[in-house]
């Protein structure tokens, strides 16, 4: 007599561990051990080890534009104050060949920008601004924060600090890891970049020609957000 066993893909109870005959007991205790290891090893997984990467022949990061614009405040006329800004990652880092053949951090370019009303309390120090980098080439953001390079007082479009963040992540064969880059750069009207003001009132300010592209090395790392990550590269 020929038997047949069917087992369904389901979670096993207690209820379905009862009435597993003899016959087909140690099936059933295989199957439901087999399925208890795997839930314990989908729930444990930890990254490993972090793995190294060299620094030392990074090209600086490279503020390529940077743009601001403050309005006059006239009857009928928009509000808004802005800010826009280029950044440049020249750095292709290439990593160990993986069973998917070879893989890289590629360069990128982000822009950025943000909008307020201005003539109210309303700025934009402070906050993470998103970036679009226009591939699928990790986040970018920035932060404006204040300075007094010019001993006028901090001032969104004349004096200020640039802080901008990357974040790259890539999978690598058993693992996922992460690039992070951070670097600053001050900005202002003494220094690197020019303002004019028209007669109506409306001001803009802009990356002196002279002093551009802004360069700057950034502080990175590494982090194994999951799986093996123990490559050296």
């Amino acid at each position: 007599m020929l038997l047949q066993l069917q087992v369904p893909f389901q979670y096993f109870d207690s209820k379905d561990y009862r009435n597993c005959n003899l016959t087909l007991q140690s099936i059933c205790t295989m199957f439901f051990v087999i399925f208890l290891v795997c839930l314990s090893l989908s729930a444990r997984v930890t990254p490993s080890a972090l793995p190294s990467i060299n620094t030392t022949n990074l090209q600086p990061f490279a503020v390529t534009s940077l743009s601001t614009h403050t309005p006059n405040g006239m009857a009928g006329s928009s509000p808004y104050a802005q800010f826009l800004v280029s950044i440049t990652n020249p750095n292709t880092i290439r990593l160990p060949t993986t069973r998917w053949g070879d893989r890289n951090f590629s360069s990128s370019t982000a822009n950025c920008s943000t909008q307020w009303i201005a003539f109210t309390e309303e700025n934009p120090f402070d906050r993470v601004i998103p970036c679009e980098a226009g591939e699928i080439s990790g986040i970018w953001t920035i932060v404006i924060q204040r300075a007094n390079a010019t001993g006028y007082g901090p001032s969104v479009t004349r004096d200020f600090t640039l802080q901008f963040k990357l974040e790259h992540s890539i999978v690598l064969n058993d693992g996922i890891i992460r690039l992070n880059f951070e670097g600053r750069l001050g900005f202002n009207v003494n220094d690197n970049l020019r303002l004019i003001c028209a007669a109506s009132g409306f001001c803009n300010t802009w990356l002196e020609e002279a002093k551009s592209p802004q360069l700057v090395v950034p502080v990175a790392g590494v982090e194994c957000l999951w799986g093996v990550c123990d490559y050296h590269f």
